[in-house]
């Protein structure tokens, strides 16, 4: 978690009040997704062609339209006035991480060669939950050259039971002799 987007997730939860992470959370993702997926958005927000005035408008008509709370705009139109949009994304994550910490969450991300059916990745969290003890939010992944088998990720371990992680495995064991 880098400093910056550590310091304002810290200081946006410290204001939500009453307000849940959960009901936060989302919004600010759609924000994040918006702006990397709409080149003409951020470039709109990082104009200088364009006033404060009018940048805080266009957030405010979010608003208005209920797709975000109050308190998502005012911390976008911080962002905009600091000139510190293009670090949302680490805000982000920085505040899922701190959520996370709060609510005891373990995000896992789970890779498998083709994609898991629900039933299955419903056992995998439940199971999970029992190991990490406290609640599992899972990712699911698809990385073909896993052959088969799973990955499973926690932070930076990853607990490997594919079949490429078998025959790596396999293959330094025999080089060691």
């Amino acid at each position: 978690m880098s400093g910056l987007g550590s310091r304002y997730a810290k200081a946006l939860i410290s204001i939500l009040g009453d307000m849940s992470p959960d009901d936060i959370l989302p919004q600010l993702e759609a924000c994040r997704d918006a702006l990397s997926e709409n080149v003409d958005l951020r470039r709109a927000f990082e104009s200088p062609a364009i006033t404060p005035q009018e940048k805080d408008g266009m957030l405010s008509a979010l608003g208005r339209d209920g797709k975000l709370d109050e308190i998502v705009v005012r911390f976008l139109s911080l962002l905009v006035r600091q000139r510190r949009l293009k670090n949302l994304p680490e805000m982000v994550d920085a505040f899922r991480e701190i959520r996370d910490e709060r609510l005891d969450v373990s995000r896992v991300t789970v890779r498998s060669a083709r994609p898991l059916n629900p039933d299955l990745l419903q056992k995998i969290k439940a199971r999970l939950a029992k190991v990490f003890g406290g609640d599992v939010e899972v990712e699911a992944d698809v990385s073909p050259d896993l052959l088969g088998g799973i990955q499973i990720q926690l932070g930076s371990t990853v607990f490997d039971g594919s079949v490429a992680g078998t025959l790596g495995a396999l293959s330094r064991a025999i080089v060691k002799g």
